[in-house]
């Protein structure tokens, strides 16, 4: 499957305007360079999700980035392997993730996952996730949308991460945690034991 007919969206908060400017310079690294900004809502968790639920709506192949995504030097290469492997009936696709449960190997560049897994940093959602993610998601039972992904979401769709993975976040201070972090070794951890 070769999809070329998606939009891109990156959330990023009005008082972070040093992390617009960063990933606009990293997301054209895999051949996207029609991006649009997502001016996210603040308020910890519950403004992320939000913010996050207001990038899905609509119709159609969606991009939706962080703004502290970054990519590997290979990236380019293993995206272009990656996404003529997705089935015709993918759901979502995740471009680096923090994959807690044992993962299905797919495909050369694919693992298939129903659950386990965190982060949302970069990630294709298809017209059918989209529609899924907002008639299912419910933030007064999870007011973290990845927590959701990990023990609800995920099991009821056709979801996809790329190997090896080629986007991570950048380590910094971060907004949602209000203190610096790095997930970049524990991902790579993780998905050493269950990406196998």
């Amino acid at each position: 499957m070769i999809l070329r007919n998606f939009d891109a969206v990156v959330m990023n908060l009005d008082s972070r305007p040093e992390r617009w400017e960063e990933v606009q310079k990293e997301i054209p690294k895999i051949g996207i360079t029609n991006i649009q900004r997502f001016s996210a809502l603040p308020g910890g968790n519950a403004g992320f999700s939000a913010s996050h639920l207001l990038c899905i709506m609509g119709t159609g192949l969606r991009f939706i980035f962080e703004d502290d995504v970054y990519f590997e030097d290979n990236a380019l290469e293993v995206f272009n392997k990656a996404i003529e492997q997705l089935p015709d009936n993918f759901d979502m696709f995740y471009l680096g993730a923090n994959v807690k449960t044992p993962a299905i190997r797919y495909s050369e560049n694919l693992y298939q996952v129903t659950g386990g897994v965190h982060t949302t940093h970069a990630i294709l959602f298809s017209d059918h996730a989209r529609k899924f993610v907002v008639e299912n998601y419910d933030p007064r039972n999870h007011n973290i949308i990845d927590e959701w992904y990990h023990r609800e979401g995920l099991q009821a769709m056709n979801c996809f991460v790329c190997f090896p993975m080629i986007a991570f976040q950048r380590g910094c201070y971060s907004d949602l945690r209000l203190q610096y972090f790095d997930y970049r070794e524990e991902m790579l951890e993780n998905a050493k034991n269950n990406m196998i």
